[in-house]
């Protein structure tokens, strides 16, 4: 499905989804495409296809075989890495807080 949409200039996803119906008749979701493109990169990785399809949040999806281009999808990895651990940490500090026991001294009581 991949190889149906060309990608060789930069392409936001609602573009391909109505290209993907338009042209092929193949109406999918928003995930199911992003999965199509994460096998795709797995088959990249294993040298078996000829491009690596790369995404942007500001700019959405393009195909290519340079390497400096990568990085503009991969730092955008790296930024979401950062904002789900900051995400999971927040989580994590509310459960300790709520788990720690408080002393009133004037009841005698452990809350």
């Amino acid at each position: 499905m991949v190889e149906l949409v060309n990608l060789k200039n930069w392409k936001k996803q609602q573009d391909i989804l109505s290209e993907l119906y338009k042209y092929f008749n193949i109406n999918i979701s928003s995930r199911e495409w992003r999965r199509a493109v994460e096998e795709w990169n797995k088959k990249w990785a294993e040298g078996e296809v000829n491009y690596c399809v790369i995404q942007s949040s500001a700019k959405g999806f393009k195909a290519t075989t340079d390497l400096d281009e990568a990085y503009i999808a991969i730092n955008d990895f790296r930024s979401r890495i950062r904002k789900m651990h900051a995400r999971q940490k927040a989580i994590l500090q509310g459960f300790k807080a709520k788990n720690n026991y408080k002393l009133d001294f004037e009841k005698g009581e452990l809350k």
